[in-house]
Order: structure tokens, then sequence, then C-alpha cells
């Protein structure tokens, strides 16, 4: 199994699932100053997670919580070399891309059937 995703399976709640998962860097979100930063995405029955390691110049852990309630839209980009999810939280959106999951499609679609978008 995948250190990352063990480490973040740690962040969970009693009962808490794991719908899906992107392996990906957040790209763009004012926590990071749109310095990519990689780590793993949850889709659990209850929220979404972000959780990025300590990894050379990132010194501390980077975890990240998004209730699917606050969640407006969703959308996929497709650039030349990356594919990016877009996530319009609030007042505020959060790109990750440099994905190297292949289940986009399915990971967007348990957000929007969590988020009644």
């Amino acid at each position: 199994m995948n250190k990352l995703l063990e480490a973040a399976k740690k962040l969970l709640y009693d009962q808490e699932i794991i719908l899906d998962t992107l392996t990906c860097s957040v790209t763009g979100y004012i926590v990071t100053n749109n310095a990519p930063r990689p780590g793993i995405l949850l889709a659990t029955d209850k929220r979404i997670i972000f959780y990025g390691q300590t990894f050379m110049h990132f010194k501390d852990e980077l975890i990240e919580e998004f209730k699917y309630e606050k969640i407006l839209s969703i959308e996929k980009k497709r650039k030349i070399f990356d594919k990016k999810i877009i996530i319009y939280y609030k007042d505020e959106y959060i790109m990750f891309g440099q994905i190297l999951s292949q289940n986009i499609e399915e990971f967007i679609e348990v957000i929007k059937m969590k988020s009644n978008i």
C-alpha cells in the first residue's frame, strides 16, 4: 500500500470511508502561495482531504479539508502536458494538477454526487 495513503488514512474520523483517491499536487491555493505541493487527495463519505507530507523543502505537512456542502462546482481542464481539477469552494478556488492517477473522471463524479452539484 502507498505510504502517502497510509499516512493520510490517519486523518480519517471513526467510521469514515474513502470513496476515491488522486495522487496529485495542489497547484493553486492561497496556503501554498501557488507553489505546487505534492500529496494525495481523498474523497471520503464525509469530506475531501488533501494531505501533503513533509518533503524536501516542505518542512511541515499540509492538511486541508473541504466540506462537500461548500463546493459550488468542479471542473476538469486539460493542458498539453497536464490535467487539472478546479474546485470552486465558497469564495475561492483550489486547483489540483500534476495528476498521476488515471481515475480523474470517477473522482470528479464522486465529488459531484456527494456535493449535489
